[in-house]
């Protein structure tokens, strides 16, 4: 199966939002699209190697942005298009779905508590010193504290 496919089907006119879609059908769509791309895997995919596993996941993510695209294209609908809503649901649904579950491993989630990813060591150093600093500051007035309360009993 070639993704190339479905997101040059997803610029096709069908896909365009205007005044005059009918955003009921562009739900259809989508989800008909959703069907056809299952897991996005085919008998011809080997993906034990790293060059296609890499691009699979290129264009995994590349097909997750057209369908983002086209949610944004949708903008902010109010209460009275329900339709609109509904397609934008549908919309991230797929979304969500295609980029959670169709890549070959899952991606890379980055936290504050990663480390330091690419830091020169310079960097570590000065973080290092600066926690000294903040520690000695801590503890030398924790200690004042202890000498007023031993002078005052």
């Amino acid at each position: 199966m070639d993704l190339t496919v479905f997101i040059r089907r997803l610029e096709d006119p069908a896909f365009k939002t205007t005044p005059q879609t009918d955003y009921r059908e562009l739900t259809a769509l989508i989800l008909l699209l959703d069907i056809a791309v299952d897991d996005a895997r085919s008998t011809k995919l080997d993906l034990s190697d790293k060059a296609v596993e890499k691009e699979f996941d290129e264009n995994i993510e590349e097909f997750g942005a057209a369908i983002k695209d086209i949610m944004r294209q949708i903008g902010n609908p109010g209460a009275a298009f329900i339709s609109r809503i509904e397609a934008k649901e549908v919309l991230e649904l797929v979304s969500q779905r295609v980029s959670d579950t169709l890549r070959s491993k899952p991606k890379a989630k980055h936290t504050l508590f990663d480390g330091a990813r690419g830091k020169p060591q310079e960097d570590l150093e000065s973080e290092r010193r600066g926690m000294q600093s903040f520690i000695t500051r801590v503890n030398e007035i924790a200690g004042n504290r202890v000498n007023t309360k031993d002078s005052t009993n």
